[in-house]
Formats: C-alpha cells, structure tokens, sequence
C-alpha cells in the first residue's frame, strides 16, 4: 500500500498495479476534489483512497504503507519534524529491512534465484511479516539478537 500526499497518486498507479492501494491525502478539499475527478476518468477508482488532512495532524494507520510521496506539501508544513513524524509512524519499515538484506546478501539472492518471481514475493513479505516484531519504528530499526563464536588455534 502507498500513501500519496498531493497529485502524486496519478503517477502511482503502474507501481501498485490494479490490485494494489494508495491513499491520496490533501489539506485542500478543492484539490481533493480534482483528484478524485481524476482518478475516477483514469478508472483508479477502485484502487485510491482520498482522505482529506494534512501531514501534521492526520490520523494513519500505523506501519501500513510500503511508501509515501509528496511534490509540494512538505514546504508549507509549520512544524516539519512533527508532519514527517507522524507520517514516519505509518511506514512499514519490515519492508525496508527485507529488502536491504535481499539487495546485499549474496546468499540470500542465490538461494531465491531458482524461485518464480511470485514465489519469491511470497518469501519476501513472508519473512517481512516476521521480522515486524523485532522492529522498533520509533527510530526505524531492526534488531535481531545472534551470537558469533570465535575460534582461534596455533600450530
């Protein structure tokens, strides 16, 4: 799921595809308005969600949305920290570990390759789903406790 602040939601819907969801969310009702316009003569209807509120003070779901866009708003906000804060809480940052660990594990893309790309999709979010509870979203990290033996011998 996507969360689209603004007019970026027209430009999201190759990436989400029809199965997918993005929410577009406006301060302006005028401009939510045109939006919805919009979406419903591209036939995006079924896959937007409009919402009107700004960055500061809407109320969103927690670690929901995969990504979140924005052209213009940010400059206008009064209290930036507290906008990009809240909308930080609604991130799924699961996603973002999994991906870091496909993108740089060798061993990890080797063991995937030989896997349909569905089924690696199904992996993925399988092992992003678990990763959730070792994640603290406060401040965007994964921990994950292990221990390393280190062995060392002389001839």
């Amino acid at each position: 799921m996507q969360q689209v602040l603004g007019n970026q939601l027209l430009l999201q819907q190759k990436k989400v595809g029809n199965g997918g969801h993005v929410l577009a969310t406006e301060i302006s009702p005028q401009m939510l308005s045109i939006a919805k316009q919009r979406a419903i003569s591209l036939g995006m209807q079924n896959i937007v969600e409009f919402i009107e509120g700004d960055a500061e003070t809407i109320d969103l779901p927690t670690s929901t949305f995969n990504a979140e866009l924005c052209r213009f708003g940010l400059m206008f906000l009064p209290d930036l920290k507290t906008g990009l804060s809240n909308l930080y809480r609604s991130l799924v940052h699961a996603e973002d570990y999994t991906s870091f660990v496909h993108g740089t594990a060798a061993p990890v893309r080797a063991i995937l390759a030989n896997e349909t790309l569905e089924r690696r999709e199904e992996i993925l979010k399988v092992v992003s789903q678990s990763v959730k509870k070792y994640a603290d979203n406060s401040i965007g990290t994964v921990k994950l406790s292990n221990e390393a033996i280190c062995i060392v011998g002389r001839k």
